[in-house]
């Protein structure tokens, strides 16, 4: 789904979309996981999410439609998402 980029990897490895330690691995589990069809798509989708939500040093969970299902959403006040 296009090449792998920093903020791809950990918004992909957060939502474990694909888990991976590295570019490689990381992309390789989004092909798995997405269909080829929407890969272009996808790639822009996450590049979104990290810019607008989903921030390497503060993401913003209380407003993430994903929090629910996200494996790695904060815990927010009065909530029942998941924690890390």
């Amino acid at each position: 789904p296009g090449s792998s980029t920093p903020m791809t990897d950990w918004v992909a490895n957060r939502l474990q979309l694909a888990t991976g330690s590295t570019p490689l691995a990381v992309e390789q589990g989004l092909m798995k996981n997405i269909p080829k069809e929407k890969w272009s798509a996808a790639h822009h989708w996450l590049i979104w999410h990290g810019r607008k939500i989903c921030k390497a040093r503060k993401p913003a969970c209380d407003i993430c439609p994903l929090a629910p299902v996200c494996p790695s959403a904060e815990p927010l006040a009065g909530s029942d998402t998941k924690t890390k």
